[in-house]
């Protein structure tokens, strides 16, 4: 056999969510024209509008190593930064120096964080992909232009894939919009039961 890598994803919700393959350079100029394929007169001035966060959120899951990579874009525009308030994607770790177990995952995960804010949630849930450590928290995140911080809040969920004992894959769904985390979170629920992993040959198809 020749050399393989892993590879992964998850369904996504609806038409609304693009991805954004950080192997490809053209991605967010892709997805923009996605958005100005769309219903409606300002459809063109939208993706426009998109583009420069898209770059910047295809920069950052490239630095993460991030695959794959999907933003929401809402059918109608925000009013307020950022146009694109939620994103998901995966991104394999190692394992903890205490092991590869739930419970290990679940100790670094409780360890102090100085952008965390009040309580973080973890517990141990069952997936079709393995078992998960599930933590939700809320973080401040990038400062803005006029000196203030925005405020992030994330669902990550850190699994055991069976077909994947070499480490833990991370499925992280981070939103921007407050008030609406119980739905998002329920969101990020669903996307995780839908996650897959599996090895191809090197000369496939790239994310």
């Amino acid at each position: 056999m020749g050399e393989s890598e892993w590879e992964g994803g998850f369904d996504l919700p609806d038409d609304t969510w693009v991805l954004l393959s950080v192997r490809d350079d053209e991605a967010p100029a892709r997805a923009a024209r996605e958005v100005a394929e769309r219903e409606g007169e300002s459809a063109s001035l939208y993706a426009e509008a998109l583009l420069p966060e898209l770059e910047s959120l295809h920069a950052a899951g490239r630095r993460q190593g991030a695959a794959p990579f999907a933003a929401w874009v809402p059918e109608v525009p925000r009013q307020a930064d950022p146009l694109i308030p939620l994103v998901a994607y995966m991104v394999r770790q190692e394992s903890p120096e205490a092991g590869r177990t739930v419970e290990a995952v679940a100790a670094v995960c409780r360890e102090s964080h100085p952008a965390r804010l009040g309580e973080v949630e973890i517990r141990e849930v069952d997936l079709p992909l393995g078992p998960a450590c599930r933590v939700r928290e809320i973080n401040l995140a990038a400062e803005t232009d006029d000196g203030r911080y925005t405020v992030a809040e994330h669902v990550t969920f850190y699994v055991l894939a069976e077909p994947w004992p070499e480490g833990i894959l991370q499925f992280s769904v981070t939103w921007t919009i407050p008030g609406l985390g119980d739905a998002f979170a329920e969101e990020a629920d669903a996307m995780a039961h839908t996650l897959w992993m599996t090895r191809r040959s090197t000369d496939a198809m790239a994310l």
